[in-house]
C-alpha cells in the first residue's frame, strides 16, 4: 500500500508574509463575506492567483486587503 503524506500545515501568520492564503481564510480575517470580497476584487481592491482551478491570494496583498491597505505590486 502507499503511505500517505501527512500535509504540512503552515501558520497563517507566515503565510501572509511569504504564502498563499485561501479565499476563505481571507474573507474570515477580513470579516467579509464571499460575495463581498469578489465584488472587492471586481473593483480592483485585492488581487487573486490561480494554481492549477484553485483561486487563492498571495499573502502580501491579503495582508494589505485585511489591513484595508491599498495593493501592493506583486510579481
Amino acid at each position: 500500500m502507499a503511505e500517505r503524506k501527512e500535509k504540512l500545515e503552515i501558520p497563517v501568520e507566515v503565510r501572509l508574509n511569504s504564502g498563499n492564503l485561501t479565499i476563505e481564510e481571507v474573507c474570515a480575517l477580513a470579516t467579509r463575506s464571499k460575495t463581498g470580497f469578489y465584488e472587492d476584487l471586481k473593483a480592483g481592491l485585492v488581487a487573486v492567483r490561480k494554481i492549477g482551478r484553485k483561486s487563492v491570494v498571495p499573502g502580501p496583498i491579503a495582508a494589505a486587503y485585511i489591513s484595508g491597505r491599498p495593493l501592493p505590486q506583486v510579481a
